[in-house]
């Protein structure tokens, strides 16, 4: 874990992430409010709020929906003269796989319950997403929303900065030494900081189709690519 308290180290530790991992894959960025004890879709992370079954009915009705898949712009399987059979039946399965994946990155989108992860090819991005706090409104969780994160003390951090001369100052080496100073709890450091994850998804997956790629294990949907813009 890196702790960077300027733009430049910011962007820095971004570009250094890029070339340690130039011969991995490509580095997404997630941005986080807190540490959490694993980095799980959210299917994984609770079985209570979501099935594996329930997900692949959702999807599988969806996708037998014509409105919705011309909606979505999705491709369609087409049988093609110049290949053979068991070739031909290969590359359905693989566009009606890669068209379930896009259609459940559109679920994950929305805030879904699925196998998907939520990131981004743009730090700043993250940064934004990291300064914001999910949160579920309404009956049953209806709606759902981004608000912005209040730092509870920052007023009392600033004043405290004032009081010191330049040299004490230079003394603390990070925010942490600041909290322990003002007695913060360890468990209420995460108000103080957001987290950018790097994500490292490996070279040899394979694009399907716009903006759906895979491989063995992994699966990536590029919402851009792979829907109209309106969603």
């Amino acid at each position: 874990m890196y702790e960077v308290s300027t733009i430049s180290g910011f962007n820095q530790l971004i570009g250094y992430s890029k070339f340690v991992n130039r011969d991995y894959g490509e580095v997404y960025y997630r941005g986080v409010n807190k540490v959490f004890d694993n980095v799980l879709p959210s299917l994984m992370r609770a079985r209570t709020s979501g099935d594996a079954r329930d997900l692949k009915q959702v999807i599988n009705k969806l996708y037998d929906n014509n409105k919705f898949r011309e909606t979505l712009k999705l491709s369609l399987p087409v049988f093609n003269n110049r290949l053979s059979p068991d070739e031909n039946r290969i590359l359905k399965n693989n566009i009606n796989r890669n068209n379930k994946f896009i259609i459940e990155g559109v679920l994950q989108h929305y805030s879904g319950t699925t196998r998907f992860l939520d990131i981004v090819d743009n730090h700043w991005i993250a940064l934004w997403m990291g300064l914001y706090k999910y949160e579920e409104l309404g009956k049953g969780h209806l709606y759902c929303l981004y608000t912005k994160r209040m730092l509870p003390q920052i007023d009392y951090l600033e004043h405290l900065a004032k009081c010191f001369s330049k040299d004490k100052i230079m003394g603390f080496s990070s925010l942490e030494d600041i909290a322990n100073v003002l007695k913060v709890d360890e468990d209420e450091l995460d108000k103080y900081y957001l987290y950018i994850l790097l994500i490292a998804t490996p070279n040899d997956m394979v694009e399907q189709l716009p903006g759906s790629f895979e491989n063995q294990d992994f699966a990536l949907v590029d919402l851009r690519k792979a829907l109209p813009s309106f969603f």
